[in-house]
């Protein structure tokens, strides 16, 4: 059966691709396509674990653990993708961490790590991955930011801060290369049954209280973002940049 999508020849850099996520979910959706795939995490074993799973796939695999928050990692990770599969053609920017908290209990470390891992690694990632792109002359960019990117949430003042700044990088970007042959796009999940969800979805009261505001009521299965990041990755999209697309079982239309 041909592929829907068929990204054969094109190499896919997912940050956060470790853990059971939706980097994750997104890669093994490229590998499917036949887009080589560079995988980068800051947890080598969760990261070994995902190219385990990636590897039975056929294409080219490239692990890479790289702390996001670090410039001269993400330089020496892009650097090393290009010398070693080429491009990279298509980034997406999945690491990220949530921690929730009153703002007057935040300190400035946990701030400053939800800024720095968020946005400022997406940035990085944006602008080691860019360079090779605007060689190119082509390239697809697709940020995950978040629907508290969009709404406000309790307890996210640093999350949610930092998502809404990934939107206005996205926009920003978008114009910048619109007519370089790079599309920058962002999917906005809701909450999705991840490693970084599960600690909330533990806790029943809070859990249907989140629920009480999604008009489907449940959370999201990772391989649901695949469809999405398939079409943003592929010639498809090449009309559309700077979208912010939700996929959060309707919240944002509440």
């Amino acid at each position: 059966m041909a592929r829907l999508v068929d990204l054969k020849r094109k190499v896919a850099c997912i940050t956060g691709a470790g853990g059971p996520g939706l980097g994750r979910s997104i890669a093994v959706a490229y590998g499917e396509a036949g887009a080589d795939l560079a995988l980068l995490d800051v947890n080598s074993a969760t990261l070994a674990e995902t190219a385990e799973v990636c590897g039975l796939l056929g294409v080219r695999i490239l692990s890479q653990v790289c702390d996001v928050a670090d410039s001269a990692q993400v330089r020496a990770a892009m650097g090393r993708v290009h010398a070693e599969l080429g491009g990279p053609h298509i980034l997406v920017n999945a690491a990220g961490i949530s921690r929730p908290s009153p703002i007057t209990e935040i300190s400035d470390e946990a701030w400053h790590q939800a800024v720095e891992i968020n946005l400022t690694g997406t940035f990085y990632c944006c602008r080691e991955a860019g360079r090779y792109m605007l060689e190119a002359g082509s390239g697809k960019v697709i940020n995950l930011s978040s629907s508290a990117g969009t709404r406000g949430r309790v307890n996210q003042v640093a999350y949610a801060s930092s998502k809404t700044g990934v939107i206005g990088l996205t926009k920003a970007l978008a114009v910048e290369w619109a007519q370089k042959g790079i599309q920058v796009n962002s999917i906005a999940p809701g909450r999705f049954v991840t490693p970084l969800t599960l600690p909330r979805m533990a806790d029943p009261a809070a859990s249907e209280a989140y629920l009480r505001s999604v008009p489907m009521h449940r959370y999201g299965d990772p391989v649901e973002i695949r469809a999405l990041a398939l079409y943003l990755a592929s010639p498809d999209s090449d009309f559309m940049t700077g979208q912010v697309i939700h996929l959060d079982g309707g919240s944002s239309a509440v």
